[in-house]
């Protein structure tokens, strides 16, 4: 038998050559420089929304706030007892946040090179590699950025590997505990571990042709997050706060995922949503397109082994993007990874399909052709764009105007102030450098449609008149209540308006009339692109 006709998964289980491990290695610290130099690339933006939310909440539990009593978000613990760590550890810099998601790209990368090859041998590890340094970076997606996908992807990406490597109740206890990990940033991990979980147990089942061993696997993969979620929920029940956790994560998200709307709608919202997604990485996404169905028609032989492993896992995020019936763009690099595995094989499986009419050489040129139509992409909507422009066509600049209204709100109030924005942008009280006023750092809680919003309302109400702020920012339009709250205590401080329309106000300034602040200019210029 010829060398080539070998499966990949024999030829793994060989000693390597010291030539063999020499190149493993040369190809994983090429394509990690080549990852960490596309994502420095971002670096000097400010952090989205959601990150500065993060960091802020995070700062907060390490000064003594509790989770979902005295800081309100809607989402599970993990994201923000992650940041709080890193804030005892290093700090919570925007370099250091950058550096966390980079050290966890890289992790990602590891293990998509090691699945890849572990699948399909070194020319698919090498070239999966390559292509996920390149688009782990995408704008389209927030790859630049630090949001919670990037962190849950090593978690997912780490039971796959653990899966396919072993089928026994460790491994599925291990697969298991770090999708429950991992689903406490984000509860849709759970459709993931469920498409894993069917794999796992259609592998049992066809290889042992009995049900014990088969259920014993489900048993052993639903321990693991089974453990996770009992412990940290008896955390929220010994601490009194049972009832606002179920309300915050599991309630509010209910009504969040919009499921009076239809639930098969998403599928079709999820390609015309939010259409930039797909622009800065479009070579990936239509390779994608195509493998999928070319792993089932052409890799058939393998589907109960590796490929039915990378298929549940992109099958299984593909659900946990479209569950939430929201499409915010870092939704999509969930599937970033899957979608890097699929594509690699890709040129094997055609070669395999058409051994009588190509070689190697082909698969190579193919290869090749493709990373430079990816790398060609990126350059253009990415590396040929100014910093300051990266997320203009998801966002605008709403991180960039964020910092500086929060450099102006630290630049006239005291360390020991607090303010209040109404409206999303928590950078206002990260780069200020102030204490929101109330537990709701965002307000979308607050919003007339969301489940339970009159009882947070009320909430708001008598938190700032308990902490009252010394500064209101005004960005979204007010409820009555709180409008007449502010009309009897602050006055206007000074409006910021759309620079192409001066007639449309962005945000209104309020001060505390008994503590009043220094008159500052408070209109900002989003930055223009370098003429070409």
């Amino acid at each position: 038998m010829h060398a080539e006709s070998c499966s990949p998964t024999n030829h793994d289980h060989r000693a390597p050559l010291p030539a063999s491990r020499l190149g493993v290695y040369a190809c994983l610290l090429a394509t990690a420089a080549l990852l960490i130099f596309f994502r420095m690339h971002a670096f000097e933006l400010p952090l989205e929304t959601d990150e500065c939310n993060y960091a802020y909440i995070g700062g907060r539990l390490l000064d003594g706030d509790r989770l979902y009593e005295d800081v309100w978000d809607h989402q599970p613990p993990g994201v923000f007892v992650m940041f709080a760590g890193l804030t005892a550890l290093l700090g919570q810099s925007d370099t250091v946040i950058r550096w966390m998601a980079t050290g966890f790209s890289l992790a990602s990368l590891a293990l998509i090179f090691h699945i890849a090859r572990r699948s399909h041998g070194l020319e698919a590890g090498a070239l999966a590699a390559a292509l996920f340094a390149i688009v782990s970076s995408d704008p389209g997606s927030a790859g630049e950025g630090c949001n919670r996908e990037i962190y849950m992807n090593v978690f997912a990406l780490a039971a796959v590997a653990i899966l396919m490597r072993r089928d026994n109740r460790r491994h599925a206890l291990l697969a298991g505990l770090l999708l429950g990990l991992g689903s406490t940033f984000k509860t849709v991990m759970a459709a993931q571990w469920l498409l894993l979980t069917l794999w796992a147990v259609a592998r049992t089942w066809s290889r042992e042709k009995r049900w014990r061993p088969a259920i014993a696997t489900l048993f052993w993969l639903g321990t693991g997050p089974a453990l996770v979620w009992s412990s940290v929920s008896l955390y929220f029940a010994l601490t009194g706060r049972w009832t606002d956790f179920i309300d915050a994560t599991f309630t509010f998200n209910i009504g969040y995922s919009g499921l009076e709307r239809g639930f098969f709608t998403r599928y079709l919202d999820f390609a015309t949503a939010k259409p930039y997604v797909f622009h800065s990485a479009m070579p990936l996404w239509i390779a994608a397109a195509i493998a999928f169905p070319s792993m089932l028609l052409l890799g058939r032989r393998r589907l109960a082994m590796a490929d039915g492993a990378i298929l549940a896992y992109a099958f299984g995020s593909l659900q946990a993007v479209c569950l939430p019936g929201q499409f915010w763009p870092h939704y999509y690099y969930l599937l970033i990874p899957p979608v890097v595995l699929l594509c690699a094989p890709l040129p094997r499986l055609i070669m395999d399909r058409l051994r009588s009419f190509t070689g190697r050489t082909f698969v190579r040129t193919v290869s090749y052709t493709w990373l430079a139509a990816v790398l060609w992409y990126a350059l253009i909507h990415y590396l040929l764009v100014e910093p300051n422009q990266i997320t203009a066509p998801r966002y605008d600049y709403r991180q960039q105007w964020a910092r500086a209204q929060g450099l102006r709100v630290g630049g006239v109030t005291d360390p020991g102030d607090t303010v209040f924005v109404w409206g999303k942008d928590v950078g206002v009280y990260r780069y200020s450098g102030r204490r929101c006023a109330s537990r709701y750092t965002m307000v979308g809680a607050l919003d007339e449609h969301a489940r339970g919003f009159q009882k947070r309302r009320d909430t708001l109400l008598a938190e700032l008149k308990s902490r009252r702020p010394r500064i209101v920012l005004i960005v979204e339009e007010e409820f009555d209540e709180l409008t007449e709250f502010l009309q009897a205590n602050y006055f206007v401080a000074g409006v910021d308006r759309d620079d192409d329309n001066p007639d449309k106000v962005i945000m209104l300034a309020l001060m505390d009339r008994a503590h009043p602040i220094e008159r500052v200019d408070w209109e900002w210029r989003a930055p223009k692109p370098a003429p070409k």
